[in-house]
């Protein structure tokens, strides 16, 4: 039926116009916008003058999701001015949204600014709308140092004595937690405790603008907090509705925290697959601010991985446009890690410099952003700076209580200090949590600074972990340069080939051990701080590689005593 009303002429029916909205919101929520796009173009060739606005706001919105901006932009703002007062609100989130994620933040913050004074109704709806307003204007607020004082300010005085009994409570809090995150105002377990009380009191996904940033913000918050599982359960749930709706921005911000995660606790080769699935999403339309910040996701797992050509072709593909203003601290710390990897010593000092410029003008504490400067500016032989942004950071890692964003403080001081003590303490700190490559980086940290100092018998020691952590995780680099510290000790590590069960990654090796002693697979991804869908995915290539069909006959294939060639 469809089909033929898109051959008819406008008659001005109501009936067409339902038919074809109804149709049209079925492939909105099949994730078909561009289907939807065409549906709403037609209905809005048909309605009688008073339907104009409904479908100018529905044809809007779909615009949005299928990357037509400039089209939903002139749609939604139309919308706006024929819209019933009580309506102009969820449009003006809707075109806020629509110009945010095209990387004009103050125009989105007029936009709101705008709907909030405009406010009509019963006092009890007019509160709920605004509060929901106030929360999207905190999360564009976020996008741009001129606006970020102002928000910081809005949030913190329209979230004063909010309980979370509503929706619009819920979405306010979470973002005031969040903030409280971004700048470390707060500790880990008091930010991580509100965060938790508001799941626990409603569905975040729901309670949120729809596609909000905000949503892999919260996931991000309890990855901050060393709680990686929680992290990876709420972006499981949205990456379920992302996919369920054919909703791409949100898609592509929780496949990008996902990865950020992944690569963090050491699973490299899943963090680059993870991240390079976005790459297969159209953003340039509906997600054009963040973009760059993809490129630093492909790229860390890739520089950690030693496969620096691949990361060089990510950052030429995905760097920053001209004009470009969002979020790009990750891509600023991948940058950094290439380009010394790659000697570009002055390069990596000028990413380091402006990464802490940009800290400052967005009020962020620096948490796993900081550090990496530091580690920079250490590296390029700037030994005082180092120390000096070194120390700031751990004043406020401190100040947020989780070891794992301690640790790398802990380590670039004791090198630049050339202090035993801060090195000890950073290797506790970091094998106290999930950081797999930053709990090697310290031992290797420490090693190194032993043998230096004389001590080369117990140099060995830290080194040897060092070298069996980044074996596990792929770091070739990191391999290599715990190889050549053991040989300066005296150490002979040996380089070893391997074939049957040894083929296996040691990511998948770890997953089947942990299968073969009877867990769960949502009892390995707990015990290996990994999502449900990442131990499925390891368990279907140990199955491949050791051509075996159920999970009682692994136990029995990796007692066997290991094929390997020394060389």
């Amino acid at each position: 039926m469809t089909v033929h009303l898109l051959r008819t002429e406008p008659a001005g029916s109501p009936w067409v116009v339902e038919v074809l909205r109804a149709a049209a919101d079925r492939a909105l929520a099949r994730g078909a916008p561009n289907a939807a796009v065409v549906l709403l173009g037609r209905a809005l060739a048909e309605p009688p003058a008073q339907w104009r606005g409904t479908v100018l706001a529905a044809l809007g919105r779909a615009e949005r999701h299928a990357g037509r901006t400039e089209d939903a932009l002139r749609h939604l703002r139309e919308a706006i001015e024929l819209a019933p007062a009580a309506r102009r609100d969820e449009l003006a989130r809707e075109l806020a949204l629509a110009l945010f994620y095209h990387n004009r933040p103050e125009e989105a913050a007029g936009v709101l600014e705008a709907a909030i004074a405009g406010l009509e109704g019963p006092a009890e709806q007019v509160r709920e709308r605004g509060l929901r307003l106030e929360a999207d204007f905190a999360i564009v607020s976020f996008a741009h140092k001129r606006l970020i004082d102002h928000g910081i300010e809005r949030l913190d005085r329209a979230a004063a004595e909010l309980r979370g009994d509503t929706a619009a409570e819920r979405a306010l809090l979470a973002m005031r937690a969040y903030r409280r995150c971004w700048s470390v105002s707060h500790s880990a377990q008091e930010v991580t405790g509100e965060l938790g009380r508001l799941v626990r009191k409603g569905d975040l996904l729901d309670d949120l603008t729809p596609d909000s940033a905000l949503y892999s913000w919260v996931a991000l918050a309890f990855w901050y907090a060393e709680r990686v599982p929680q992290a990876l359960e709420l972006l499981d749930a949205g990456e379920r509705r992302a996919r369920r709706r054919g909703a791409v921005p949100l898609l592509a911000m929780v496949l990008n925290a996902r990865s950020r995660i992944l690569a963090s606790v050491g699973e490299l080769e899943q963090a680059y697959e993870v991240a390079h699935e976005v790459t297969e999403l159209d953003l340039e339309g509906p997600l054009r601010y963040g973009v760059p910040t993809i490129a630093g996701v492909l790229m860390m797992p890739l520089v950690e991985l030693g496969r620096l050509e691949e990361a060089r072709l990510e950052l030429e593909r995905y760097g920053p446009r001209e004009g470009y203003i969002g979020p790009i601290g990750s891509l600023h710390t991948a940058r950094m890690a290439l380009h010394l990897a790659e000697g570009q010593t002055e390069r990596a000092l000028a990413d380091a410099e402006e990464l802490l410029e940009r800290l400052r003008d967005r009020r962020h504490g620096g948490l796993r952003l900081k550090d990496a400067a530091a580690e920079t500016l250490l590296a390029a032989g700037r030994r005082e700076r180092a120390a000096a942004v070194a120390a700031e950071g751990l004043e406020v890692a401190e100040r947020w209580g989780a070891p794992g964003t301690i640790a790398p403080f802990r380590r670039v001081l004791g090198l630049a200090r050339r202090d035993e003590q801060d090195l000890q303490a950073a290797v506790a700190l970091s094998e106290s949590g999930p950081f797999r490559p930053e709990a090697a980086r310290c031992l290797l940290a420490l090693g190194a600074h032993l043998r230096r100092s004389g001590a080369r018998a117990e140099a060995r020691e830290p080194l040897r972990r060092a070298l069996d952590l980044a074996d596990q995780i792929g770091a070739r680099p990191l391999r290599s340069q715990a190889e050549t510290e053991l040989r300066a000790c005296g150490a002979r590590p040996r380089s070893v080939s391997y074939t049957g069960v040894e083929s296996l990654t040691p990511s998948e090796r770890r997953v089947a051990e942990l299968v073969a002693a009877g867990r769960s697979n949502p009892e390995v991804a707990q015990t290996l701080f990994v999502s449900r869908a990442t131990v499925e995915t390891h368990l279907r290539s140990v199955f491949r590689k050791l051509d075996v069909a159920s999970r009682d006959q692994l136990a029995p294939l990796l007692s066997e005593p290991a094929d390997r060639k020394p060389h």
